[in-house]
């Protein structure tokens, strides 16, 4: 195990209650790139999504690490206020670890000012999740 490894399973306890873990800080200008590292622990406590989400003028992205165990999905999606832009997610893993990049269209003034992540099953349900704010 990896020393990002033993972190992330001491801070299994509280991501699992909380389900969503942001770390570091933004960038200090809105017009450039945002980008915010997190961490989003499965509902089963096993799987997760080790991630970057970056904010753009037009744009979104989120990136990073998948890892499944039993059949699951991440969905991302991105908002300007109430107002859903784009939603994509990944096909379905089974026990599997892969890296993921979905590209998010924010096609408005100034981009989305939140990215929203959920974990789930197979069938999108008995999920975790989180916003994820500019």
């Amino acid at each position: 195990m990896t020393m990002k490894t033993h972190l992330r399973t001491g801070l299994t306890a509280v991501a699992a209650a909380a389900g969503l873990l942001l770390t570091g800080a933004p960038a200090a200008s809105a017009t450039t790139s945002v980008s915010h590292d997190f961490f989003l622990w499965g509902a089963d406590g096993v799987s997760y999504f080790d991630g970057v989400a970056t904010f753009s003028n037009r744009s979104a992205n989120v990136s990073g690490t998948f890892h499944a165990v039993g059949c699951k999905r991440f969905y991302a999606s991105a908002h300007a206020g109430s107002t859903q832009l784009d939603i994509r997610s990944t096909s379905t893993h089974c026990n599997a670890t892969t890296s993921e990049n979905i590209p998010l269209k924010a096609d408005v003034v100034g981009g989305a000012n939140r990215i929203r992540v959920a974990l789930t099953d197979q069938n999108g349900q008995n999920g975790t999740g989180g916003d994820i704010y500019r």
